[in-house]
């Protein structure tokens, strides 16, 4: 079966706890590859993922700069070159505006076209 690579931005979120939450309960969830996302090291979500990231294939937790920076976007295209993502979920309301915009190029956010 097929492996997916998931990045989950806002890790410490509720949004993003919920979304990883829904993932690791799926039938899919031994399939999945997930990149856990925050903007800084000491979010509850990475603690939440540890403890349930034994439902995943495998999973990572990364350190990402914040939306509103210049450098978010090109960070967020060199983890899915590197770790050939097939979707992204948005935790985080200023998030999901800008992975929006990101999504009219590489058409694999799990969002709105363009919301902003």
């Amino acid at each position: 079966m097929k492996e997916y690579n998931v990045i989950i931005t806002g890790a410490g979120s509720v949004m993003g706890q919920s979304i990883y939450k829904a993932l690791a309960n799926s039938k899919h969830s031994e399939n999945i590859n997930v990149i856990y996302l925050n903007s800084l090291e000491t979010c509850a979500g990475f603690e939440f993922a540890n403890t349930i990231h034994n439902q995943f294939n495998s999973h990572s937790n990364v350190i990402c700069p914040f939306a509103s920076d210049d450098n978010y976007i090109p960070f967020i295209k060199s983890l899915i070159k590197e770790h050939r993502v097939d979707i992204i979920y948005p935790g985080t309301q200023h998030e999901l505006d800008v992975l929006s915009l990101l999504n009219d190029e590489l058409n694999i956010v799990a969002c709105p076209d363009n919301i902003t």
